[in-house]
This record gives structure tokens, sequence and C-alpha cells, in this order.
């Protein structure tokens, strides 16, 4: 039962309310804008507008599937927010000296939620 619950984070940072994403402090925390979003994912960035009433489906699993990542970087850092902050900005060795931020904004965020699942699960590539 552990291994079906390990991909799953407690919310440390508050960003989900009622199950949903909150796109706002996602992006706060690893400090992307509108249009960094829009490129890394290929939708208009009008949709994506803070101000937008409603996020598109496909663009809402994305940002799930961030935000539960975020959150299992928080557990390693005990909910330490600037701490998460910093994970995110800095260069990685363990992803070809390369920051998560950049990732996530160059469209790999797949590799990089695999990348924190693996560490999580204590693989180390």
């Amino acid at each position: 039962m552990q291994s079906l619950l390990s991909n799953i984070a407690e919310d440390r940072l508050d960003l989900f309310k009622n199950g949903q994403p909150q796109y706002s402090k996602i992006k706060k925390v690893i400090d992307l804008t509108d249009n960094d979003f829009a490129s890394a994912t290929n939708f208009p960035v009008t949709s994506l507008k803070s101000g937008a009433s409603k996020l598109p489906k496909d663009f809402l699993r994305i940002l799930q599937d961030l935000g539960n990542g975020i959150n299992l970087v928080a557990e390693a850092f005990n909910g330490d927010m600037k701490k998460v902050n910093l994970w995110f900005q800095l260069r990685n060795p363990q992803l070809g000296n390369i920051s998560p931020r950049d990732m996530i904004r160059h469209g790999r965020f797949k590799k990089l939620l695999q990348h924190i699942h693996n560490l999580r699960e204590g693989y180390h590539e």
C-alpha cells in the first residue's frame, strides 16, 4: 500500500483548493510567468492569464502534476518555501546542469516529474 501512495504528496504549500491546482500559487513557487507556461505547454497565453475565468482542462492536468511534484519537493524540505523555491532555481547536475525551473520553461516537465519521483523512491540517475 505504501508504494501506491508514494507518488502523492501532502499539500504542504497549499497549492490546491478543493482539489483544484491554484495556478497563481504554482507560478509563484517556481517563479514562472503566463508566457513561460504558454511556451512550455503550447497553450495560448490568453487562455492562461491569471484573470482568465476558466483554464483549459488539459492545462489543469499539467498543473495538478506540477503542484504534486512541487509538494513532493516540499516534503523533502519540511515545507520550507524558501528552500523549495531555491531548489527550482538552482542548476542541478542530475538534470544536465539545468535548473528544474528551466526544465519546466522548456516543456520538459514530465522528465522533471519523473526525476522527482525517482528521487523519492531512492533511485538516483
